[in-house]
């Protein structure tokens, strides 16, 4: 079985959904992020090229979410996001 970028995107969104609402509880991690008071710069754009052409899209993808951990780390101090950034890691490595 081949997965296809799309595959890993969609892969990828749900465990950012799953996190989401796993943090949503402790300390309003996911409202912070959600609400959209800290994101990515030109986040809405970034998605839509993303979504757009998913295959040449991937290295986009990874940067935002690298972005993310950045300011999750900078906004939320009290999270660590050392196992996340390594579960990510891992998971673009294979």
């Amino acid at each position: 079985m081949t997965i296809t970028a799309v595959d890993e995107l969609t892969r990828r969104r749900g465990i950012a959904a799953s996190m989401a609402s796993r943090y949503a509880a402790n300390d309003g991690v996911a409202a912070v992020l959600l609400a959209g008071s800290v994101a990515p710069p030109d986040l809405e754009a970034r998605i839509r090229r993303v979504l757009a052409a998913p295959m040449a899209g991937v290295p986009e993808f990874v940067r935002l979410t690298e972005e993310t951990f950045d300011l999750v780390a900078k906004h939320l101090p009290a999270y660590d996001v050392a196992a996340a950034r390594a579960g990510f890691g891992s998971s673009i490595r294979g």
